[in-house]
């Protein structure tokens, strides 16, 4: 067995979202970063999470869409304007439909900023996760398309 399990170590519980962040939650940014460094510097070992999936319209990381994709709200926005695949003139009026809504239509702009001016190393990388990862992420991206569609109605 591992020496590491045979420590005895100190823990924490606290989800992605209960970290300070943009329209009240928490993201995988800066400030995630910021937590783990004290983390560090409080001699604390595991950090524990709630499941990180993408959740129904109720919040419950118990019940995600997807058992391997995540949530795309713990997407930094700030992340992805200091990448450049963002500029911060891209938000546009549609971008101030809700939080949620103005988050799903920046990450689509950085999208195709991504595509246009990500280098050759970055846009190889994704190819290749999008082909590693074929065996569920192309019936999730129909799903969610469908999904969208439909505007999210639960079949009866």
């Amino acid at each position: 067995m591992s020496s590491l399990l045979n420590k005895r170590r100190a823990g924490i519980l606290l989800h992605i979202t209960s970290l300070p962040g943009p329209g009240g939650s928490g993201d995988l940014g800066k400030e995630a970063y910021n937590f783990v460094n004290f983390l560090q510097n409080s001699g604390i070992t595991v950090w524990q999470t709630l499941p990180l999936g993408m959740t129904h319209g109720d919040g419950s990381p118990y019940q995600c869409l997807s058992a391997h994709a995540g949530n795309p709200a713990f997407i930094s926005i700030d992340w992805l304007v200091e990448r450049g695949w963002l500029n911060t003139q891209d938000i546009c009026f549609d971008c101030q439909g809700g939080y949620e809504f103005g988050k799903n239509c920046l990450i689509s702009k950085a999208f195709y900023g991504f595509q246009s001016l990500a280098d050759e190393k970055d846009k190889n990388d994704f190819k290749q996760f999008c082909q590693d990862k074929s065996f569920w992420l192309d019936d999730f991206v129909l799903f969610i398309a469908f999904r969208n569609i439909f505007g999210q109605k639960k079949l009866e």
